[in-house]
C-alpha cells in the first residue's frame, strides 16, 4: 500500500464530502504539479473560535506523513504500510501535523538558546518566532478562481499565518531578526520599545505574544486578538 497520495476524497470519505471540488479532489496529491499547489486538507479544522479568536495560528503537513508504526500484533497501518518498511505506516490528521510543528518549535528554541544568547526562551517568543516566519500557503489547491479557499491576506481563519518556515524564522534572506523576550509591565502599566529602521524599502513585521489566561469559550473577543 502507498498511502492516500492517489486517493479522492469520495474514494475514502465518500459520506461526508458529496460536492465538488472536494469530491473529486486528490487528498494528498496537487493535481496542478506546475506549480505544485499546496492546500488545506478538507478535514482540517478552520476558525474563528467562539471568542472569534484567530485559529489555527499556523498549519503544517497533515496528510500522508511518514510514521512509525506499532509492533503490537493486529495495529492498524493506519493510512497504509510503507512497501520498502513494514515498521513504519502512513498517517494523517492533527496527530501527524502537531509533531512537524513541534520538531520545528524545538529547533527554533535551539537557535535562541545557542546563537541568539537567549537561556531561557519563553514559549510566547518561541511562537512569535513561528508566526513571524510562516508563509502563506495561498490561494490553496483550487487557485484564485471561484473555489479559492485560502484568503490572499494573511493572517485568516483557514491557515491562520500559514506554514511555518524555520529558514524564514531565523535566517530571512537580506532582512535579519531581533528578539525581546521577558519584559511584563506591571497591572495597568505600559512598556515602550523603540525600533530604528535604517533602511528604506524592506519590509518590517512585528510579532507579539504573550501568555495568559485560559479564555473562555464563547465570551466577547478581548482587546488585541
Amino acid at each position: 500500500m502507498e498511502g492516500y497520495r492517489a486517493a479522492k476524497y469520495s474514494q475514502k470519505w465518500g459520506t461526508s464530502f458529496k460536492t465538488n471540488p472536494i469530491k473529486d479532489d486528490f487528498i494528498s496529491w496537487s493535481a496542478t504539479t506546475s506549480p505544485y499547489q499546496q492546500g488545506m486538507a478538507a478535514f482540517s479544522s478552520r476558525g474563528p473560535t467562539d471568542d472569534n479568536r484567530i485559529k489555527p495560528e499556523v498549519c503544517a503537513p497533515g496528510t500522508d506523513i511518514i510514521s512509525t508504526r506499532s509492533s503490537v500484533a493486529g495495529a492498524s497501518a493506519m493510512w497504509g504500510v510503507l512497501p520498502s518498511n513494514h515498521a513504519y505506516c502512513y498517517s494523517g490528521g492533527t496527530s501527524m501535523a502537531t509533531p512537524l510543528t513541534a520538531g520545528a518549535a524545538a529547533l527554533i528554541r535551539q537557535y535562541m538558546v545557542e546563537r541568539a544568547d537567549i537561556p531561557q526562551p519563553s514559549s510566547a517568543l518561541i511562537k512569535a518566532a513561528m508566526i513571524g516566519g510562516s508563509r502563506t500557503l495561498a490561494p490553496g489547491q483550487y487557485g484564485d478562481a471561484a473555489h479559492q479557499e485560502i484568503p490572499p491576506i494573511s493572517p485568516n481563519m483557514v491557515e491562520g499565518w500559514g506554514q511555518p518556515e524555520l529558514v524564514q524564522t531565523l535566517h530571512p534572506q537580506g532582512l535579519m531578526i531581533k528578539l525581546i523576550d521577558g519584559y511584563s509591565p506591571a497591572t495597568g502599566g505600559t512598556n515602550l520599545y523603540q525600533v530604528i529602521v535604517a533602511k528604506s524599502g524592506y519590509p518590517l513585521d512585528i510579532v507579539m505574544s504573550w501568555l495568559d489566561y485560559p479564555g473562555t469559550a464563547g465570551g466577547p473577543p478581548r482587546a488585541g486578538q
